[in-house]
């Protein structure tokens, strides 16, 4: 496995280095898409889907995906009172 270097930016992300994409880009750690999804309340199929993908994946990749299954990050926020 590759070194991963990262920290939070402003909104709380990890930022790091992931195979592929350019540096500085959110991603989505395991443990991130673990809470996610169980605030996401989806199906075990569709958490069984997001949960066995190689993480760190990029942020957007992540929302695409939780997206084509119904949930969009701006959905989840207001759901759960937060804001951006």
């Amino acid at each position: 496995m590759s070194h991963l270097r990262s920290n939070r930016d402003s909104h709380g992300e990890t930022v790091g280095d992931v195979p592929g994409q350019p540096l500085g880009k959110a991603i989505i750690s395991r443990q991130s898409a673990v809470d996610i999804v169980a605030r996401a309340a989806l199906s075990p199929a569709d958490r069984h889907q997001i949960l066995a993908r190689a993480y760190p994946v990029p942020h957007q990749s992540f929302w695409q995906v939780l997206g084509a299954m119904g949930v969009t990050e701006e959905r989840l926020m207001d759901r759960m009172g937060a804001s951006p």
